[in-house]
């Protein structure tokens, strides 16, 4: 039996983005589960634990939301589990959004 760390349970979801090292985010994925802390990208690209990582959701509004977080584990050829750093109230609200439509 394995232990499950996380306090806010995550919620499936098909939420294209783009992430990288660095603001210009070159690579794309899917984010397929997400909670107001933190998302798992499916994607081939190679990620790091501990590698801080800028994310960009796009948004039902025809929006992207700029995040950034912190690789907490990675899963080869299938993606990583990112936890968000800090975000300001409007960014949360906006997660707290998506997670709430991807209950439904």
């Amino acid at each position: 039996m394995t232990l499950d760390n996380r306090t806010n349970a995550r919620v499936k979801s098909f939420i294209s983005c783009t992430y990288g090292s660095n603001a210009d985010t070159p690579r794309s994925g899917t984010v397929t589960s997400i909670s107001v802390l933190g998302c798992f990208v499916k994607t081939k690209g190679w990620a790091t634990k501990g590698q801080k990582m800028f994310l960009k959701l796009w948004l039902p509004e025809g929006q992207w939301l700029q995040m950034q977080g912190t690789v907490i584990y990675h899963m080869e050829r299938v993606g990583f589990g990112v936890t968000f750093d800090s975000m300001g109230s409007d960014d949360e609200l906006k997660i707290k959004g998506l997670v709430s439509q991807a209950q439904k």
